[in-house]
């Protein structure tokens, strides 16, 4: 039975990631993005933001499942809002032409990017006051699950888009200046499992590695 249950809940995961959602256990999420909270990380085509959360699941079921990730999703977000509102607001207040290494972090090859620490600063802070537009381009990149215990959650910004929010701010604050006129994606899906017993999943894990 517990295979057959395995087999239907492995397409209902298919569902919300179509390729490289693999039995198993979140080891893998654990070793690429250790640290819980929002950060700051320099690549070659400069900063993205990443947020990671843990969600505690109390009962193996699938809708206990189907909870814990749209709350992991809704908290990354929130952390990605208040880390740009509040920290990263006021690091860009300060003098210094850099931003503060508390706000930083490596990827996970130990790398921080070619782009400079200037370059970063300046379009991250472009962003600040396009918080709410940044959120709409936010990606799942990491999720896994360890049964009965918790699920794992990390959420994205791409460098393209805090460069287009960066881009598109500056062009607003330039044509403010100048008095022109400026006019201005799931759950797991579980519709045809709402039986009222407990559903066990399996362990799950995925990382989008082209993020």
């Amino acid at each position: 039975m517990k295979k057959f249950l395995f087999s239907i809940t492995s397409g209902l995961v298919a569902l919300t990631f179509p390729s490289g959602v693999i039995a198993g256990s979140c080891k893998a999420l654990n070793e690429k993005y250790p640290v819980l909270g929002a950060k700051i990380v320099p690549t070659e085509l400069g900063p993205k933001i990443i947020s990671t959360v843990k969600v505690p699941v109390y009962v193996d079921d699938i809708d206990e499942l189907n909870d814990a990730i749209l709350e992991a999703r809704m908290n990354a977000k929130v952390q990605i809002s208040e880390f740009m509102s509040e920290k990263i607001a006021k690091d860009c207040k300060r003098k210094s032409t850099k931003l503060s290494k508390r706000l930083i972090s490596k990827d996970s090859s130990g790398e921080a990017g070619s782009y400079s620490a200037e370059k970063n600063k300046e379009i991250v802070c472009n962003t600040t006051s396009s918080t709410s537009a940044l959120l709409k381009g936010v990606v799942d990149i990491g999720q896994c699950y360890e049964p009965g215990k918790y699920v794992k959650l990390t959420v994205g910004i791409k460098p393209s888009t805090l460069l287009s929010a960066a881009e598109l701010s500056k062009n607003i604050r330039e044509r403010i200046k100048s008095n022109k006129n400026f006019n201005n994606s799931s759950p797991i899906n579980n519709s045809q499992n709402n039986s009222t017993g407990l559903i066990p999943i399996e362990g799950f894990s995925y990382i989008d590695e082209s993020f």
